[in-house]
Parts: structure tokens; sequence; C-alpha cells
């Protein structure tokens, strides 16, 4: 514990002239607060203390000339191959040297990491304003399942050169779309929510059947393209369904092959037209979905009551003149052949 410096008691009254004129100028400079203690003396306890030392001014930075700072920054360098995912490059914490992978994955493994990416993002919370760009959502995704930096290098650069061997499948360039910013985070979101529909129906009418999209190759046939469609876009009436269609039947118009009609199109050719016509109707500022109208307002319980009873007082209209009368007065069942009680209306009825 510090020990206390010793006090000095200073009786003002018995202090000389030059002195009391000192101590009032340092009393007073310094709003020392006196108080009257139980003798009736006023006192004041002042503690001195050591002078705050002045602060040192900061060295002036050193001046590093242009050629020196840029020997300094580090400088990453893109394989030409990988000249489109240059913001995806520039994530990777480890060596700059980007070397090509051995051997890029199959086709079959790398649909397969595209649709485990494309759940990933598709189960994040949307709609938050810090949601990252769809490149740091990647990295982020490799950094949670490998946890290592160069693991996660590794792996990154597996994926991008095999989009790159694999850049004419229609499913690598959509997915290499959202990398390179063809595709905002806007056209992503519709993406995936048209992927998630569309896979819900293919699985309801394959019968509960869990599909594989990874392996298997799923066609639409032309009535599940309107129908997927009209989730998608909304009212058949609206421009966004019209708009589609006019897409769709000039794509299948125009391939080598005639389409039948169980095998319309492709999931993915039915994904990339719906993203065209997204992108096609942003530009023109027109929305890409126009809810069902109903033509007709809820009924209430009691109006449906009425039209039950206006329609069995038609039927029995109907009835009353179409059936002939037997000669004991009774009418046969139109349908069931049982006997049916005269109407009123009969000449038999008592």
């Amino acid at each position: 514990m510090m020990e206390q410096a010793p006090r000095h008691v200073v009786v003002f009254g018995e202090l000389s002239p030059e002195q009391k004129r000192k101590y009032s100028k340092f009393i007073i400079d310094h709003n020392i607060k006196f108080a009257k203690n139980a003798d009736g003396l006023f006192v004041a306890t002042v503690r001195l203390e050591q002078p705050i030392p002045p602060a040192t001014a900061a060295p002036l930075p050193k001046h590093v000339s242009l050629q020196e700072r840029l020997r300094n920054i580090h400088v990453v360098t893109v394989p030409e191959a990988l000249g489109r995912y240059t913001t995806m490059c520039s994530m990777l914490e480890t060596s700059p040297e980007i070397v090509a992978s051995k051997q890029p994955l199959s086709d079959v493994n790398l649909i397969k990491l595209l649709h485990e990416i494309y759940d990933a993002r598709a189960a994040e919370p949307q709609g938050d304003v810090d949601d990252p760009s769809f490149c740091a959502f990647v990295s982020l995704y490799f950094q949670t399942r490998y946890g290592l930096p160069s693991l996660v290098h590794q792996h990154v650069l597996e994926l991008l050169f095999s989009l790159y061997a694999h850049r004419d499948d229609l499913e690598a360039e959509l997915f290499s779309g959202f990398l390179d910013g063809t595709y905002d985070d806007d056209a992503l979101r519709f993406f995936l929510d048209a992927r998630s529909k569309l896979v819900a129906m293919t699985t309801r009418d394959a019968l509960g059947t869990k599909l594989n999209v990874a392996k298997d190759s799923v066609w639409l046939s032309k009535a599940q393209c309107f129908v997927l469609a009209h989730h998608v876009y909304g009212a058949r009436l609206g421009a966004p369904y019209l708009t589609f269609m006019n897409k769709m039947k000039e794509y299948v118009a125009s391939q080598p092959m005639p389409r039948s009609l169980h095998e319309t199109m492709e999931m993915n050719e039915f994904l990339s037209l719906a993203l065209e016509t997204h992108q096609m109707l942003r530009a023109n500022g027109a929305p890409d979905y126009v809810p069902e109208i109903k033509e007709n307002p809820p009924t209430s319980p009691a109006d449906e009551k009425q039209r039950l009873f206006a329609l069995l007082q038609r039927v029995r209209h109907r009835q009353d003149h179409t059936l002939t009368v037997e000669a004991d007065g009774w009418l046969p069942h139109q349908e069931h052949g049982q006997p049916y009680p005269p109407s009123p209306k009969s000449p038999t009825w008592k």
C-alpha cells in the first residue's frame, strides 16, 4: 500500500502579510472550498500532486515512396482461366500463388457441390441488410466446412477450376454467373425461390420420391412448366407469366430435336429462362410477380345455403317437367329408379 505524505497544517492568522497574499492567491486560483468544523473554525484540506507530464508529440510518419508501397502490396496472380473469378480469388487468405488443380471435379461431384451450396444459401435467413455477397458466402461455406486456411484455399481453387473445366454445362455457367457478379443478390434470391418451388413440385408429382438433382436429369412436362410458371410469376394473364411463356415457346421451337409433351424442358433450362425473364422485367421496371385476383369473392355460409337451395329448386322443377306421372301418382327416381313422392303440383297430390 502506498504511504501517505506527511500533513502540513497552515494557520492563516499566523502567516506574514506576504505569505497571506500568496496563500490567498493560491486559494482563489484553485477554487478551494472551506467548511466550518466543530470548533467553529473554517478549514480546508489541500492535496498537492505531481504535475501531469507534457504529452510528447507523435513522430511524423516516415515518407514512403510509391515504389516501396507497391513492393509491399499483397499481389494475387490469377491465371487466365480464372479471370472471371477475381473477386473470389482475392478472398483467399493463404499464399497468393494460385496453381491449377491437378484434376477438376467430375460433373456429378461438381453438380452435387453446387446444389449443397445452393441449399446452404437458401437455409440462411433472407432480407438482412448485412447479408454477405455470394462470393463471401461461398468462402464462409468452405471455412465452416474445413476450417484450416490451407484446406479452404485448396477446395475453393478446386471449385473454380472445375467450373472452368465444365463451363459448357448450363448449371456450371449459372453458378459462375452468381460468382462473377453477372447476377446480383436479388437475382440469386429469385433463382433460389424458383428452384425451391421446382423441386417441391417435381417431388410431389413423383409421389413423394426424393429426387437426386445432382445425379438425375430432371425433365419437366409441358403441363408442369405451365404450373411452375404460374407459381413463380403469378396470374396467368399477367405480364411476367406471358413474357416467360413467349420465351419458353421460342426456346423449345429453336431446339434441333423436337421436345415431347412429357419432356419439354430440363430443370436448368427452365431456371435459366426464368432468370433471364426476371432480369428483363427488372430492366424494364416491371414487376416480376402479379398476384392472382379471384373473380368471385368468398361467400358466407348463408350465401352457400341459398345457392344450394336454389339448385335444389331447379332440380325439382326439371323433374316435374321431364318425368311423367304414373297412374298411381308416383314418379320414378331419375337415377336409382326408386319410388319418388309426388310433387305438390302433381294432379295426384293429396
